[in-house]
């Protein structure tokens, strides 16, 4: 079995109360909207910066029209990206002498599409002339059901609790 290193563990801050029931086993899932400003985190992507896609699931129509730096794409609801594979990762509560931290084993990684309150998907279609990355605030205004971008989220499913 892997051991923790940086290369391989995901730092990730959470809650005194999500803490708490991390370690009761009652939150077994830890989400991550993908964002313009830290997809490169939590997909592969080559050394200039762009994600890798799965070539796989796009023709080339797609891949022309998604854009390989644009992580919003959305192509019949399967995300087009490679996701990096953490084996661990690392909680944390708190600050100073109240900081609180264990590793826990990642069991795996899904993605899925981010919804909002109602329960929706996070979908949208970009206006040309706008262009670049949508925030999910401004997504209550332009939510779009069939839209072919939307928020990405990867679930980090939690296994075994290593160390507290």
């Amino acid at each position: 079995m892997a051991t923790p290193s940086k290369e391989n563990t995901l730092y990730y801050p959470v809650s005194k109360t999500d803490f708490d029931n991390i370690l009761a086993g009652d939150k077994k899932e830890l989400l991550r909207n993908l964002t313009e400003s830290n997809y490169r985190k939590y997909i592969d992507s080559v050394p200039q910066g762009d994600a890798l896609m799965d070539i796989d699931l796009l023709d080339d129509e797609d891949l022309e029209f998604y854009n390989a730096d644009f992580i919003n794409a959305c192509k019949d609801g399967q995300f087009p990206f490679y996701i990096r594979e953490f084996k661990f990762v690392r909680i944390a509560s708190g600050t100073g002498k109240e900081r609180r931290v264990a590793i826990i084993e990642i069991s795996s990684i899904t993605s899925q599409i981010a919804h909002n309150e109602k329960g929706q998907e996070l979908r949208f279609n970009v206006d040309s002339k706008a262009g670049g990355y949508v925030s999910i605030l401004d997504l209550e205004k332009e939510y779009c059901s069939d839209g072919v971008y939307c928020i990405w989220q990867l679930v980090y499913h939690l296994g075994t609790i290593l160390k507290i």
